[in-house]
């Protein structure tokens, strides 16, 4: 026998019994403007490219009872240039997705989030920065930091530690016939003043004879 349970019928649940929750939108435009130098010649020419991606997200608080609260919220990415073919394939970054995709409930202590979305950033970026890596890849401990795209399940348990102080283990589970990692990533972020640290691990579970790894990452700003 198989049991399913929907997570829609719970929002929906909330939804009506929190007939004054409201839904909030907001959005926000990016354009990118890509200029390649024409290094290889006569391989390749010089070009320049215009991309980017308008995203449009809603937020609603679903019920609220004192310190108690369920949120949710959904993002929509419209890319400017629309559907694209690469290298004869489609490339799905380019076509019109969703993006965040999550339901939050608890208090101001501790709290639990499930659905798409991403964990705590070991690694932010500051804005309008692009990181080349010199091997193409590199590694930011962000494996399983979420935004799933093959349905596995995805949720993060957050505590509210003291005031500046936060951890969070993320959990992302095997699925049936999944050659994808799954484990924990249990990370941690301190603020205080113009201080930022963070630190945090990952521990995969790799599947079909694949081997298990962990992974380490640390950051101060």
């Amino acid at each position: 026998m198989s049991k399913t349970f929907k997570l829609a019928a719970l929002a929906a649940l909330c939804a009506a019994s929190a007939a004054q929750a409201g839904v909030a939108f907001d959005a926000n435009i990016e354009f990118d403007t890509t200029y390649t130098d024409a290094r290889d010649k006569p391989a390749t020419k010089a070009s320049t490219d215009l991309g980017g991606r308008v995203e449009i997200n809603a937020n609603a608080e679903l019920a609220r009872n004192g310190d108690y609260f369920v949120n949710s919220r959904a993002s929509l990415i419209v890319p400017v240039n629309g559907d694209q073919t690469v290298n004869g394939q489609n490339n799905n970054l380019n076509n019109v997705h969703m993006d965040d995709a999550w339901l939050q409930f608890g208090n101001s202590n501790v709290d639990f989030k499930l659905g798409r979305f991403e964990a705590v950033d070991l690694f932010p970026l500051g804005m309008d920065t692009v990181v080349m890596p010199a091997d193409g890849t590199g590694y930011r401990a962000n494996v399983l930091r979420g935004r799933i795209t093959d349905g596995r399940f995805h949720g993060a348990l957050g505590f509210n530690a003291a005031p500046g102080l936060r951890f969070e283990v993320g959990m992302v589970a095997e699925k049936a016939g999944d050659t994808n990692p799954s484990g924990l990533r249990p990370a941690v972020v301190y603020n205080t003043g113009d201080l930022t640290l963070r630190a945090g691990f990952e521990s995969l579970q790799a599947h079909n004879g694949g081997e298990n790894s962990t992974g380490v990452g640390l950051s101060a700003g």
